[in-house]
């Protein structure tokens, strides 16, 4: 017998693939699209994460980028900087998300 796939109206990555800046995850959560880009910085021993999120078929986009010590301390930084400057529409549980990546063996 088959999992049973996720309901579609939770949050899942629905793409996963190597960029020239790192690892590129792509969310999805109904009609919204979020895609964590985490790779080295520029700085060394620190990490970057880039989140751009965007509401399907509309203009509604955001996007940050935050840097830290380790990876998961990255995806924080970047969590708490989408909670200061975002459209509501695009709300995602970042708790979640740290879980997925978690899953994938990204942080």
């Amino acid at each position: 017998m088959r999992p049973a796939a996720p309901p579609s109206s939770a949050l899942r990555i629905i793409d996963q693939e190597r960029v020239r800046e790192g690892f590129a995850y792509e969310f999805a959560l109904d009609e919204q699209r979020l895609t964590i880009t985490i790779g080295p910085s520029p700085e060394p021993t620190r990490w970057r994460v880039e989140a751009k999120g965007r509401l399907r078929a509309t203009e509604v986009r955001h996007s940050v980028t935050a840097e830290a010590a380790t990876r998961v301390d990255a995806v924080r930084a970047a969590a708490v900087e989408w909670a200061k400057d975002t459209d509501r529409r695009l709300a995602f549980d970042w708790q979640a998300i740290e879980t997925l990546l978690g899953g994938v063996k990204a942080l």
